[in-house]
């Protein structure tokens, strides 16, 4: 390797003629020592093998396919920003949730003693956001941003109110955005309080059918506008355990209940389809997940309660079986007691 060697001068020369009969051995001492010193610096940056211990070619280790998989949606975030208090809870920059829920559903119109009442079944996906600083997303307001969808649906409800039926089949939708703020307090609790929008579509299907006294049973249509106020409380455990509290509540903004009366037609009348508007009303929910990681992906169960208040609607004039009358949404509530087992990546 070249070595340039810089002298000051024309001091130096001075002094090299003064000293010009001294000993060759004396000399290459000298030089020598120079020599040592140059090697020491370019040890100290330069690797045994000419590599720059500066700027390394090392290669990462080979991963599994289940291991990058999951490095892919959950990467590691040990080179980013950390929040001022370290924190031991898993902050994944994409989170993926996906499985099953059944539940208890139960419809109440309490003024009328209208009950339907049954289990459900349904599958749900999550999928959570969570932008490493400095990224335009991650800022003092927000952090966290969340779509939400699930379906359930039962063949196996019964109706109580004009007579009996039973084996009734409803069908449930839900879809959620919501956009958060995680703030972590100490090293094992993670706080995310969230705003939001969310929809709500439920088919009660009646089907024109005949009940125990005689009545008819018609399909209606709900559909719920509503705003979420929540929050997540993530509590770290020892032995790669994990404990999520939510808790929430939904502002509806607005309500719509399509009554299919034309499904009576058999009687002999030409009913219509009215529709009512419901403009006060609120839900809560609250769910506790017990989470369990694994090396590719986590594994928890999360029971939860669902419940909707709704006042009833606006009044709509029609003529219904022949005579002319005034049709109402009843008020009415809504819960749904159960669990979902599911997944995260």
């Amino acid at each position: 390797m070249l070595r340039i060697k810089l002298y000051p001068a024309p001091a130096f020369l001075f002094f090299l003629i003064f000293t010009y009969d001294a000993s060759a051995q004396s000399q290459d001492q000298r030089t020598e020592v120079v020599n040592q010193q140059l090697n020491m610096f370019e040890s100290s940056r330069w690797g045994a093998d000419g590599a720059s211990k500066e700027f390394s070619n090392a290669q990462p280790e080979e991963q599994s396919a289940g291991t990058t998989l999951k490095s892919f949606l959950s990467p590691d975030l040990s080179e980013t920003p950390k929040p001022k208090v370290p924190s031991n809870v898993i902050t994944r920059v994409h989170s993926l949730d996906i499985g099953s829920e059944i539940s208890y559903y139960r419809y109440e119109e309490p003024d009328l003693g209208v009950k339907i009442f049954g289990p459900m079944y349904g599958f749900y996906a999550d999928y959570a956001y969570r932008p490493a600083d400095p990224n335009f997303f991650n800022n003092f307001l927000t952090n966290v941003y969340m779509l939400q969808a699930r379906y359930a649906m039962s063949y196996n409800l019964d109706y109580k109110g004009s007579g009996t039926f039973r084996n009734k089949h409803d069908d449930v939708m839900e879809f959620r955005g919501l956009i958060g703020k995680d703030y972590f307090i100490g090293t094992d609790l993670r706080v995310t309080p969230y705003i939001g929008f969310g929809y709500r579509y439920l088919f009660d299907r009646g089907n024109g059918e005949i009940t125990s006294s005689n009545n008819y049973l018609y399909d209606r249509k709900s559909q719920y506008y509503y705003l979420p106020l929540g929050g997540d409380v993530v509590r770290e455990m020892p032995n790669n355990w994990e404990i999520d509290f939510n808790a929430e509540y939904d502002i509806l903004l607005r309500g719509q209940q399509n009554s299919f009366l034309n499904d009576g037609n058999q009687f002999g009348f030409n009913n219509p389809e009215i529709v009512n508007h419901q403009h006060h009303g609120f839900g809560l929910r609250g769910s506790v997940k017990f989470l369990k990681r694994g090396p590719v992906v986590d594994f928890y169960v999360e029971p939860y309660v669902r419940f909707w208040n709704i006042e009833q609607s606006s009044v709509v004039t029609a003529f219904v079986d022949g005579s002319l009358g005034q049709w109402v949404e009843p008020k009415n509530n809504t819960t749904e007691v159960g669990s979902r087992f599911g997944i995260q990546f």
